[in-house]
């Protein structure tokens, strides 16, 4: 190899370097004996990445990204997609900006949308429409470990979401969820499983659920107030047998209700004696069982619930 050509190609990577350097958001300057200090100044996981992803794509992020998924410390997005199943999925951004979405396109899929966004700790979801769907809405924040507040999450309606199954698992911080309208919902299926640091839960419309479980609060140990589960067994089978495992109602983990919390539970549960469905279990444990009368326990088992 020349001399010439071995310069050429110390200049061609050189200006490789430079280039590699600025893209992850650092400032070159000076003859390359600063490219180091450079490198050394770069944030720890690469610094801020921001970027738009539109139909034209026809990608998800993670596509897009690839490794750089487990890196990237703020990313911005955009879409004409209409299904965005696992759109964000499995990103590690701290900040996930959504503020430029069409709220006026209808999504047709949204299931693990933000599955295993472990970093995020904030998410404005005002600009998309998750809830009122065709399809269902299972694992959407599934998993987001560190996710304490979700804005825009009391305007959606999920009235037409086929399920709504594992939407919260997994959310360590998140402390406060609103009304859900999931009455179109066949399952609530350890929809809030994993969640511990939750307080508060609104009303859940459960006209049409069949799948409850004991995952469904599963873990749930900070749990204060919920607003009731309305209409829950509504949609029971009576062809099912008595205990049916799918048909069990549990907040065995969530010692920390308060007696107007267990009111509201036993009073928006259904009458399924009424309709001719086997008794059915509702487990509240030793210590909420203390706080009712045992007149407040038989509202539950006249209705054809068995307490415990």
């Amino acid at each position: 190899m020349s001399i010439a050509s071995e310069i050429t190609r110390l200049q061609n990577a050189k200006a490789d370097i430079k280039t590699a350097i600025e893209n992850k958001g650092g400032t070159v300057s000076g003859t390359i004996d600063n490219y180091a200090t450079a490198i050394d100044n770069l944030p720890s996981g690469g610094g801020s990445y921001t970027d738009y992803f539109y139909e034209s794509t026809n990608k998800t992020v993670s596509e897009n990204t690839g490794g750089w998924k487990n890196l990237i410390k703020s990313i911005k997005i955009n879409t004409a997609k209409q299904d965005l199943t696992a759109f964000v999925m499995n990103c590690k951004a701290e900040n996930i900006d959504l503020s430029e979405f069409d709220p006026t396109i209808t999504r047709t899929k949204v299931a693990m949308l933000f599955y295993q966004c472990s970093n995020v700790k904030q998410l404005d979801i005002s600009k998309i429409k998750i809830g009122g769907l065709s399809t269902n809405s299972t694992d959407v924040f599934y998993d987001c470990s560190n996710l304490e507040t979700i804005i825009g999450l009391e305007n959606q309606d999920f009235s037409g979401s086929k399920s709504i199954g594992s939407m919260f698992s997994g959310c360590k911080k998140l402390k406060n969820i609103p009304n859900i309208n999931a009455s179109s919902s066949s399952e609530i299926y350890n929809t809030f499983s994993g969640c511990n640091a939750l307080e508060s839960i609104g009303i859940i419309d459960c006209d049409n659920v069949t799948a409850v479980g004991t995952g469904a609060f599963y873990q749930c140990t900070s749990l204060k107030n919920v607003g009731g589960l309305k209409d829950l067994g509504k949609a029971y089978d009576t062809s099912q047998p008595a205990n049916y495992s799918y048909y069990t109602l549990s907040f065995s983990y969530s010692n920390q209700l308060t007696h107007d919390s267990l009111m509201n539970i036993i009073n928006s549960i259904y009458d399924i004696a009424s309709k001719g469905v086997q008794p059915q279990k509702l487990i509240l444990g030793s210590i909420n069982l203390a706080k009712l009368t045992s007149a407040e326990i038989q509202i539950a088992t006249d209705k054809g619930w068995t307490v415990s």
